[in-house]
């Protein structure tokens, strides 16, 4: 029984190891994706405060650059709450990793 309870901690302990994993890379991809997204944005704004005649910006807007920017902003958005639902099924593995263990050191302690 007690070889039983060494193997089941052990198993938990991994799984509550990879979780752990998980939601570390899940966070660095968000971070790197919200960086992704604040770069796009002040590209954005940076052609919003560029000093040139209307008919440029006109032309600018013709040749689709504000626009290109607009559509990597919504991917950009897109990708941060696929990113962000990722992370939160990591938190809720580790959440249920560390329940587990917790359990098993209660019946440990009986």
């Amino acid at each position: 029984m007690n070889n039983d309870k060494a193997v089941l901690s052990e198993l938990v302990a991994l799984k509550r190891r990879r979780a752990e994993q998980r939601l570390a890379a899940a966070q660095i991809e968000m971070d790197r994706a919200q960086a992704a997204m604040q770069g796009l944005i002040e590209d954005l704004k940076s052609v919003d405060r560029l000093e040139i005649a209307p008919e440029d910006r006109l032309l600018s807007l013709a040749k689709g650059r504000t626009v290109a920017l607009s559509a990597q902003i919504a991917a950009a958005k897109v990708s941060m709450a696929t990113k962000q639902e990722e992370a939160q099924e990591a938190r809720d593995a580790l959440k249920r990793a560390l329940y587990s263990e917790n359990q098993i050191g209660k019946r440990h302690d009986d």
